[in-house]
């Protein structure tokens, strides 16, 4: 080996090491970008699940409005996710008063039951979202969910 070549192997030896160094950040950089974007695709899927809950939960409680004219008030008064998470709670409360007959009554025992079964479906993972994206989302959304 000459001279000049290990003079230079010398010298430049800072500038090998800080590209090492960068090199490594850079990869470091990059696996933290990676995953913030997985944890963004994971968070975005509930989202679009809740979204569609939402969506079929009020065609639902359009549906019964026309049934059911008497429940109008009921669905009118009361938000959707009250009419869909705290359903059981009402039906038992239905249940238990007793004074509570007539179409009335009939008619939000049903708005209670059919938004039981709503959720019911929804936590079994019955109702699938990827039907109502395009092509793209529906690939991305199902390699998450399945």
């Amino acid at each position: 080996m000459s001279n000049h070549v290990i003079s230079a192997e010398r010298h430049n030896q800072s500038v090998n090491s800080m590209a090492l160094v960068r090199q490594r950040l850079t990869a470091k950089a990059v696996e933290i970008v990676q995953m913030m974007v997985i944890n963004l695709m994971c968070l975005a899927a509930p989202a679009v699940d809740l979204h569609l809950l939402r969506n079929l939960a009020m065609e639902e409680a359009d549906e019964l409005r026309e049934q059911y004219p008497e429940a109008t008030n009921l669905l009118e008064k009361t938000e959707w996710y009250d009419l869909m998470f705290m359903c059981d709670e009402r039906i038992a409360a239905l249940k238990e008063a007793s004074g509570m007959q007539g179409t009335k009554a009939v008619g939000e025992m049903v708005v209670y039951e059919r938004m039981r079964n709503l959720y019911k479906r929804a936590c079994y993972g019955e109702m699938d979202a990827s039907k109502y994206m395009g092509k793209g989302k529906s690939r991305m959304y199902n390699f998450i969910r399945k």
